[in-house]
């Protein structure tokens, strides 16, 4: 006796000729055929992209802090000999506050 599924009886299942069946098999290989094929990717940099990157690459090489600059800062405070000119400080940090403010506009 046939198992009924949702009420409706075996009967009602068609099946497929080997026609039918050997088109399916057919689009499936095609299918997999495309999702195997490796596709070339390309990436084209301009000029402006090279020059970053070079420019890049010679920055890491560099020191983040110039020790020897900071060595000398620390001997001529240690010695009294570092004059803070509070003027400049001053100027400099307008500057930089001005230079921010447009920056951002």
């Amino acid at each position: 006796m046939p198992i009924e599924i949702s009420g409706k009886p075996v009967s009602n299942i068609r099946v497929m000729d080997s026609s039918a069946a050997s088109s399916i098999a057919k689009s499936a290989t095609l299918a997999r055929q495309d999702v195997a094929r490796p596709v070339a990717d390309t990436v084209n940099l301009t000029d402006t992209a090279a020059y970053l990157r070079k420019l890049e690459s010679s920055l890491s090489s560099l020191p983040v802090v110039d020790a020897q600059r900071t060595e000398s800062i620390k001997k001529a405070l240690a010695d009294g000999r570092f004059i803070i000119d509070p003027v400049r400080v001053a100027d400099k940090l307008l500057r930089f506050e001005s230079m921010l403010y447009h920056n951002a506009a």
